[in-house]
């Protein structure tokens, strides 16, 4: 599944589960954020990313764009729940 409408699932299924108005403005711009980086990486599909890419985009938060460590767990967070909404819908194997 294209990165761009796996993102936008995952969005709508948080929007249905009431979220705050905030809450849901936090992970618009944090997927933000992961898509543009992606694409810079010329990673298109889902199924793509690897942990490899997850730990090289960290790292870029923390190094490049300065993120504390709180900032970087609370997106490590954020990615743990969009693969996880990917596996469980079957986007991807693994």
């Amino acid at each position: 599944m294209l990165l761009k409408f796996a993102i936008s699932d995952l969005l709508s299924k948080k929007e249905l589960q009431n979220l705050s108005r905030n809450t849901l403005k936090g992970y618009a711009i944090f997927f933000r954020e992961f898509k543009r980086w992606t694409m810079e990486q010329e990673l298109t599909d889902a199924s793509e990313v690897t942990q490899a890419h997850i730990k090289s985009y960290l790292l870029h938060c923390k190094n490049e764009r300065g993120n504390n460590p709180t900032t970087i767990n609370v997106k490590l967070k954020n990615l743990n729940t969009f693969f996880n909404h990917l596996m469980d819908n079957e986007y991807i194997k693994s």
